[in-house]
């Protein structure tokens, strides 16, 4: 996959959950096409099969943290 591909599948993904892509979002889709490694496996922790884009795990990172395990994610914090 391209890396242009990987970059509107990543913000789909993200859109699609209530997240915005991170400024390190083309690096990860740059390292993602260069490597092949699939969206069904996490760049940062390839051997998780817990971990990977918008994973049950990614989602607790991201709350939890603001962002993902990869800095790939983000989410604004909520008031309240």
């Amino acid at each position: 996959m391209k890396e242009d591909d990987i970059y509107i599948e990543l913000k789909k993904l993200a859109q699609a959950n209530g997240y915005q892509l991170t400024e390190n979002a083309i690096k990860i889709c740059a390292f993602r096409a260069r490597a092949d490694i699939p969206l069904t496996k996490c760049v940062c922790e390839q051997n998780n099969p817990k971990r990977y884009c918008i994973s049950e795990t990614c989602k607790q990172d991201i709350e939890a943290h603001g962002r993902c395990f990869c800095n790939c994610f983000w989410r604004e914090k909520k008031d309240g």
